[in-house]
């Protein structure tokens, strides 16, 4: 990114800073009586406002954003509109089922081609209008989001391009502004949702510069309309999903920005089997009283060093299943808050290779009598598994070995300490309570100074962990909901919903996104369902969109009927 040029342009210059300066206060002082005249305006426009944490209508009634998403077929990159996703039928749908609004997800494509830059096809304004004026029709408002910018679609880190070439950010300040320009004085545009789940490159400095010229350019010909910022998605060099104590928020001046994220957790829930997240063949269920979340900050204090470990060096031992088993194992240390089922397999060598099957964990009372199974054989056949070692070497997964299981952890050629935790299988520690656990393990070719068992790590917490349900989720959401209070400014959750799967064989996805709807109204979020029409994915509607919807979830479309009336 040229950031000297976005410095000169939208930031601080060093350098002939005088001049800058007065044309900037001069800038400024225009800017300032743009919006005072605007101000006066929204009562009788029929626009939505920010004010505070609430938006509000022309008439001074707090607004409530109800919506559901319009994919559009972004991710085809389709440079025409695709007038196959929707109809002005399905408007009509909406209304009927309590929708207020639309987010309308833009490829920029739509409007300008990488040939032909800066020139925009009326093609895209056309299919716009068209769906202003059926959503007029039915009291439905369209929020414009830029899903697909120049440089690269952003949520899955490939958009690098966005951040590394100053031209495809100029080319998106400028498209907002001609997209600003055109509906200016159009009310049944709610707002422009700048970038949809910003991956960013370098610094949230690079963003903050972004959105200062895409805001300054906005404003400049459109004072009326909420401009709507989303948290950053990642940053790439610390892209482990940790948040900063901003949240990933870039907060800019204006009077009337509204704030967004998106929630789809837990992830092994609203995404379960999805391919491109890793857990293909994998299952959940919510509520769940069975798999329990940490919500704040874990530390690894300490593990079972005395679990007992397969003997390697017996022959009757290699390449086949042994039972082991552990004796009772009492907690006894109050930092030892949260356990977590560990398959530890050390040491392999090169050609080594170690097989964990039934893996069970049992909880008893401090008189040792037996109070329940924390985890089951089928733990191993749940997603949430993840492979550690101290020097990078081996590989672990899960695979499909049947034996008391339907799968086995696997972990081969290690050359250090090397295991696989079930990051899924976190349960609350009772002081005093005595731990068993129980599995059996397979080598081959294994080292003979390798170390293989199952064990229990210990870890302390900065928070709270339980069962994952209704109490979870808003907890999850508490986080964005006390920023919000702390800022002053209202939030939108412009992305919330559960994949297809989610809905079959009473895995509770009617539940979840209820419940979700429930802790949006109940904290003054405003929401968005992802998505309309998708091919058997996240879509209400489950065709493609090279066709109008079809396929029904007509239990979903229920429960938004009874949710949003």
């Amino acid at each position: 990114m040229d950031l000297n040029k976005f410095l000169y342009k939208y930031g601080e210059k060093k350098t002939k800073l005088s001049t800058f300066r007065i044309k900037r206060v001069a800038i400024s002082f225009a800017v300032i009586l743009f919006l005072l005249l605007a101000s006066s305006l929204f009562a009788q426009s029929g626009f939505i406002q920010t004010e505070g944490t609430l938006l509000k209508d022309e008439t001074g009634t707090p607004y409530r954003i109800q919506g559901i998403a319009f994919g559009n077929n972004v991710w085809q990159n389709p440079s025409l509109p695709v007038t196959t996703h929707h109809n002005e039928r399905d408007y009509q749908r909406l209304n009927e089922m309590g929708f207020n609004s639309v987010r309308f997800y833009i490829n920029y494509g739509l409007f300008e081609s990488d040939s032909n830059p800066y020139q925009y096809k009326e093609s895209g304004f056309l299919w716009i209008d068209k769906n202003i004026a059926w959503a007029k029709k039915y009291g439905i408002r369209l929020i414009l989001n830029m899903h697909y910018p120049q440089g690269g679609y952003q949520s899955n880190g490939n958009g690098s391009a966005l951040w590394n070439d100053s031209t495809n950010q100029e080319r998106l300040i400028a498209l907002w502004k001609a997209i600003a320009s055109r509906y200016a004085n159009e009310p049944t545009i709610l707002g422009y949702s700048l970038l949809n789940e910003p991956f960013l490159e370098h610094s949230f400095k690079e963003y903050e510069l972004l959105l200062k010229g895409l805001v300054h350019e906005i404003r400049s010909v459109d004072p009326l309309h909420i401009i709507i910022i989303e948290k950053a998605n990642a940053l790439r060099w610390a892209w482990n999903d940790n948040e900063n104590k901003n949240l990933n928020f870039v907060m800019i001046k204006d009077s009337n920005i509204m704030y967004e994220f998106h929630f789809y957790e837990p992830i092994e829930f609203t995404h379960q089997n999805a391919s491109w997240t890793g857990v293909k063949g994998m299952f959940a269920t919510y509520p769940n009283p069975d798999m329990y979340k940490v919500s704040g900050d874990t530390k690894w204090e300490s593990t079972t060093w005395d679990s007992p470990k397969l003997d390697v060096k017996k022959k009757s031992n290699k390449n086949k299943w042994v039972f082991i088993q552990s004796p009772l194992i009492k907690v006894e240390n109050e930092d030892f808050s949260v356990g977590a089922p560990v398959f530890m397999a050390k040491d392999l060598g090169r050609r080594g290779k170690a097989w964990a099957n039934g893996f069970v964990i049992k909880e008893y009372d401090e008189n040792k009598k037996f109070v329940k199974i924390i985890m089951d054989s089928d733990g191993i056949d749940k997603n949430g598994w993840y492979y550690w070692s101290a020097n990078g070497s081996g590989t672990g997964t899960s695979i499909d070995t049947p034996y008391i299981s339907k799968k086995s952890l696997y972990v081969e050629g290690s050359t250090s300490d090397g295991n696989m935790t079930f990051s899924n299988g976190n349960f609350p520690l009772t002081q005093g309570h005595y731990y068993q656990l129980s599995g059996y393990i397979k080598v081959k070719n294994v080292d003979k100074n390798a170390d293989v068992r199952l064990r229990l790590d210990y870890y302390s917490l900065n928070g709270t962990i339980g069962p994952l349900d209704k109490s979870y989720l808003e907890l999850r959401m508490k986080k964005f909901i006390d920023w919000g209070k702390e800022n002053n400014v209202p939030l939108y959750l412009g992305e919330f919903g559960v994949i297809a799967d989610g809905f079959t064989n009473n895995r509770g996805g009617l539940i979840w996104v209820g419940d979700v709807i429930d802790i949006c109204k109940k904290n003054g979020i405003n929401f968005n369902y992802h998505t309309y029409h998708e091919y058997k994915s996240f879509g209400l509607y489950r065709t493609g969109a090279e066709k109008l919807p079809e396929d029904l979830n007509v239990p979903l479309a229920n429960l938004f009927k009874k949710k949003l009336k």
